[in-house]
């Protein structure tokens, strides 16, 4: 029988004052039992409890039920079993008396007993574990606490999270313990995550060790499934971003072994299954959000830099924004003044001007050609309307661009990269892959980054040769204003390293 977690009700409520063995000794003859009966009925009360983190009180605090009863003065909670008792009681034995508790039928009995003694047991652990004393100790407490949680007959949410909630405190506030102690611990509680998310401290904890033990067992054994079940059922990464970055870690500690890539390959392809169409609907948006974290925070120390000036933003906005060029200018035909012309051509040049900027991390140096000054100048004064290819081409060129990142953080990306080249290859995960990337959600700084848009152009290729509309129209720009992969890559964009390869592509699509 399963029975819903209480955490309040209305029951009849007798409270006997008596020393310790009074009541023991008056159940011991037919005489005290019918006595004990009638008081019962005499005294007991209709009363509304609420239960709490150290106590369960009474909505009418008067008379006997005036204060609260703490779990920790509960001496025992038990069935009333002998003859002739009141029906479906509860005895609480507390100092200096006894509490008679009396439900409507058995089952409300039963779910009172259980629930009681769940409050009474979760409130003795988080005393005992809040303070450890020895380690072997502790281990053991929290094997018993797990057991008590997954043989309970209880139904609620908190049945398994308490537990976990109570080892992540522990865990938080004792920063000695060994490695081994660390998986000794990981391993008792991994029942308990088969079915639940850890919260946010135990992610933390996950992260670290991640992170330290990238090639333990652990990560293999116990940190697969709860990546699993969080990529699988997660529905917003912004509500609990510890649960992203501890898939994150996971994720990069299993780049971390020795067949590294293709072990991350195998985790991707078992979260999509071997059917050509994957089950979980939401596994590859929440993938999609990991790679792009973990993308941005390679770059994330340049972006918060002061290095980081308004003209760079400028630079990398894109092939639009870099010309400043309006989004009917390929759609009329233009009549300007010489002195429009001269003013526009002063901006120009002194937008184009070498730029360098460093930070710890990234130098980056961009010289501008000052050919795209003169394409404008020229097309400014012509009477007849640009074509589109002209209007790409007018864009200013890099022709030197370097970027460097540092070890770890070229590692993050190259890691990354690799499974958005990976979803790309699943044809059922193309069209909303292509959905989700067709924004740019990436930072410009990435933009401006040579390795990064190299390796990226393998998606976009993917997207360019797909035969479905509602992939490679996803090369487009999301509005119009803001420009899009086809822009970005075009001959002359900030993307561009293959004279027009790609671009190619793309239009012949």
């Amino acid at each position: 029988m399963r029975y819903k977690l209480l955490q309040e009700g209305d029951i009849q409520v007798c409270v006997i004052r008596h020393p310790r063995t009074f009541l023991s000794k008056i159940l011991t003859s037919k005489k005290g039992k019918r006595q004990l009966k009638s008081i019962h009925y005499n005294r007991a009360r209709q009363c509304k409890l609420f239960f709490f983190f150290l106590s369960f009180v009474f909505l009418q605090p008067t008379g006997y039920m005036e204060n609260s009863i703490s779990y920790s003065a509960i001496e025992d909670v038990q069935l009333l079993s002998w003859e002739n008792a009141p029906k479906y009681c509860l005895q609480l034995t507390i100092p200096g008396g006894t509490v008679l508790l009396q439900a409507a039928n058995s089952y409300l009995r039963d779910q009172w007993f259980h629930s009681l003694q769940w409050k009474k047991k979760i409130y003795k652990y988080k005393k005992v574990l809040s303070n450890p004393s020895r380690w072997e100790v502790v281990l053991k407490e929290i094997r018993t606490l797990v057991d008590m949680a997954l043989t309970s007959p209880l139904q609620d949410d908190s049945i398994h999270q308490a537990p976990l909630e109570i080892v992540s405190k522990l865990l938080s506030e004792n920063n000695n313990l060994t490695t081994q102690d660390h998986e000794s611990i990981i391993v008792a509680i991994a029942p308990l995550l088969e079915n639940n998310h850890p919260p946010p401290d135990l992610c933390e904890f996950f992260c670290k060790h991640c992170r330290e033990r990238p090639r333990s067992m652990v990560v293999i054994e116990v940190f697969t499934p709860v990546v699993q079940r969080i990529l699988k059922h997660n529905m917003d990464f912004g509500k609990c971003p510890r649960l992203r970055l501890f898939t994150q870690e996971y994720i990069l500690a299993l780049n971390e072994l020795n067949a590294g890539m293709e072990v991350v390959k195998k985790f991707i392809h078992s979260m999509h299954g071997p059917t050509g169409q994957c089950p979980h609907p939401r596994v590859l948006p929440n993938l999609v959000a990991v790679c792009l974290a973990a993308i941005y925070s390679c770059y994330e120390e340049f972006i918060n830099s002061r290095d980081n000036s308004p003209s760079l933003k400028e630079i990398r906005n894109g092939c639009q924004q870099q010309c400043d060029r309006k989004p009917n200018l390929p759609l009329r035909l233009l009549h300007t003044s010489p002195d429009l012309v001269s003013q526009e051509a002063t901006l120009t040049e002194s937008r184009l001007k070498p730029v360098i900027v460093t930070s710890n991390e990234i130098h980056v140096e961009v010289e501008r050609n000052n050919t795209a000054n003169q394409k404008m100048t020229a097309n400014v004064g012509n009477d007849s309307e640009p074509n589109l290819i002209d209007c790409l081409m007018v864009s200013p060129t890099c022709s030197t661009m370097s970027i460097e990142l540092s070890a770890q953080a070229d590692r993050i990306l190259g890691c990354y990269v690799e499974i958005l080249k990976m979803l790309s290859d699943y044809d059922d995960w193309r069209p909303a892959l292509a959905s989700l990337l067709q924004p740019i959600p990436f930072p410009k700084e990435a933009l401006a980054h040579e390795k990064f848009t190299k390796e990226l152009k393998y998606v976009i290729q993917r997207f360019a040769e797909d035969p479905r509309q509602e992939v490679h129209s996803c090369l487009l720009s999301v509005r119009a204003g803001k420009d899009g992969w086809f822009q970005l890559y075009s001959p002359g964009g900030v993307a561009c390293d293959d004279d027009g390869e790609l671009f190619a592509s793309m239009v012949r699509v």
